[in-house]
Parts: C-alpha cells; structure tokens; sequence
C-alpha cells in the first residue's frame, strides 16, 4: 500500500478548513481497505468532529463491516482527551480499526506520543512519520496560536523592481491583474487584513474580496488620531471594521475602536485584543512604516513578497525582511516570494 499517496491526500483535505478551525489544526484523515478509499474527511470547524470521526462517519452502510480490516491514515497523530468532541483515539478503539498510519505527533509537549500509545496498548498497529515535515506545516497557524497566543502574522507587499512599494502620497499599483485576483483569494483565507493611516489616505483601499468569492475579512486600521474621514472606502460596511486609536473605545455598527496608549508600542498590546477578538490569521498589507514596526519587533510568521517588473525610481521603500525563501511563484511578469523567518526549523 502506498502510504505516501493517502497521506497526501490527508494534507489536501486538511487545506480545506482553512481558517473555520480558528486555534485548532488542520487535520485530514483517509480509510482504505485493501487499496480502496472507503471513508475520508477533515476537521472542519473549531468545535465540530476531527477529521478521523468524520472518515469514519462517511463510510457507507454497504461498507461499514470494512472498516474493522481497514488502515486509517491521518495527518496528526488522534487526540486522546475529551474536550469539546470525545477522544479520537477511544473511537479508533470501539471501531477495531486494525492499523493506523500517522504523519507527525501532536506537538504539545503535554500529549505529544499519547494517542499513539493508547492505540498501541489496544493492539493496534501503529506507523508514524510517513511525510511528517509536509503534515508539520499544517500546524504553523496552531502553534503560534498555542505558544506565543496571537494571530499568525502574514505580511504581505508589492515592491517595484528597485526595491519601493510605492510614491508617497499617490496610490500606484505594481501587481499584475491575476496576482490582484490571487491576493483576493488569500483575503477568504484569513480573518483580519490591517493597514496603517497612511495607506488608507493614500490608496483609499476597501480590503475585500471581490475579485474572488469568499467572505472578506474584517479590516484594521490604525488611526492614532482619527485623521481617516468616515466616507473613505475602508469604513464601507461590507465588513466589519476595528480602528485603533489613542482616544477612542466604543462600538458604533459595524466599526469598532480600540484605544490603545501609543506612547509605547502598541504591536504586542493589539495583538492581544485582536486575538481574543477572533482575529487568528492576520494579514498586513502596509503601509511601509507599519510593515516596518511588524518586522523590527519580530512579530510575523509569513512574507508574502510580490517582486515586479516595474521600476518608481523613488518613493516609499520597501521593508528588509530577512528570513528563509521557502517558495517562489511565477505568475506572468510577476514573482512571489514566500518566505519564513530564521527562527523557524
């Protein structure tokens, strides 16, 4: 049997969630008896069933007796407590499921190995590490949610060829018009996009999705002295708005303000409230100073680096972000440089 092909598929189908698990990870799970699919699912919302209970819950009655002489593959290793859901791995149990085939352990220290060696105290066989470093980047987002407890940080920019994002002042676009329509298509995928005063003066941006479906996310605007007036774009209330500011806190509609002290830095602070806000995956899309302040202190997990082709000569210059280049994507005249930081193994 080929356990590197059900594991990938595992991987595809924990991609799905998306954001819906909000803190949890992203987990699939597949059911094959004897080379055949017979069940699969996926975690697909925070506080619905885990991706192992829904592959067995999708097996068909006509197939149901299969699953006793079936493997179960999994992109993480089944939870052995009872939280919001029961524990995967009692379920395993009650099903007789003979063997199981896990990707990588449960990185929380805490319980890390255990769901393993309950399924093996149970007789059942147990295959771990198949494609683990590919399963592991499903937990990114669940780790910095578990250990540092703030939103996944994505910055993400368009730079001209010489290295600036834009002339200050003037609104100039440098992507092309399908990379417009993929970063749309990662605005569905996360639950907050933030900008700083300067961007929404300048760019007048409305922060939606409406060149790919999917909801938009609510948009955070930092305004220390709410020099952004009420009938620019980003307070269109097709979506929530939070505005960070330095004297006001209430809730008006869709808009929400937050005063924060902005004699001291106000990044770790609003982290904080954004996170227990539901903000979980947060995107930052300018301008240069804001993308600045997230790279001086540390405080990102993703850069999402548009490079073009075309040349300002002046302007605004772009950030240096110094990490590890995990991907490059070539979309016509463009390239997108997806990188880490150092720190991440």
């Amino acid at each position: 049997m080929n356990h590197e092909l059900y594991i990938k598929r595992c991987i595809v189908l924990a991609k799905k969630a998306g954001k819906n698990v909000q803190t949890n990870p992203m987990v699939g799970a597949v059911l094959v008896h004897e080379g055949r699919v017979i069940g699969e699912g996926y975690h697909e919302r925070y506080g619905s069933h885990h991706a192992e209970i829904n592959a067995i819950n999708s097996v068909s009655e006509e197939d149901k007796h299969l699953i006793a002489s079936a493997t179960l593959f999994v992109s993480l290793e089944p939870c052995n407590h009872a939280g919001k859901t029961p524990a995967c791995s009692a379920r395993i149990i009650e099903e007789k499921i003979p063997k199981v085939v896990i990707a990588c352990k449960d990185p929380n220290p805490n319980v890390a190995g255990q769901g393993v060696e309950t399924l093996r105290k149970a007789g059942i066989e147990v295959e771990q590490g198949v494609l683990a470093s590919e399963a592991r980047c499903l937990l990114n987002h669940f780790l910095v949610h578990q250990l540092k407890k703030r939103p996944y940080i994505i910055l993400k920019f368009a730079q001209s060829k010489d290295y600036f994002l834009g002339k200050k002042g003037k609104q100039v676009w440098l992507s092309n018009e399908q990379v417009k329509i993929l970063s749309h298509q990662w605005r569905a995928n996360i639950d907050g996009i933030l900008v700083g005063k300067q961007t929404a003066l300048s760019d007048q941006p409305s922060l939606t999705t409406r060149l790919y479906p999917g909801d938009n996310p609510t948009k955070i605007l930092i305004d220390k002295a709410l020099e952004v007036g009420i009938d620019n774009p980003i307070y269109d209330a097709v979506s929530p708005i939070i505005v960070i500011n330095e004297s006001k806190e209430a809730k008006e509609g869709h808009i929400q303000y937050i005063k924060l002290d902005f004699s001291v830095p106000i990044l770790p602070s609003l982290l904080d409230r954004l996170f227990s806000l539901g903000i979980y995956i947060l995107m930052v899309e300018g301008g240069g100073f804001t993308l600045k302040q997230f790279v001086k202190l540390g405080l990102w997990d993703e850069c999402r680096v548009i490079q073009t082709e075309k040349i300002l000569a002046e302007g605004i210059k772009a950030p240096s972000v110094a990490g590890n280049l995990i991907k490059k994507e070539v979309i016509l005249d463009n390239q997108i440089l997806y990188i880490e930081p150092n720190t991440v193994k």
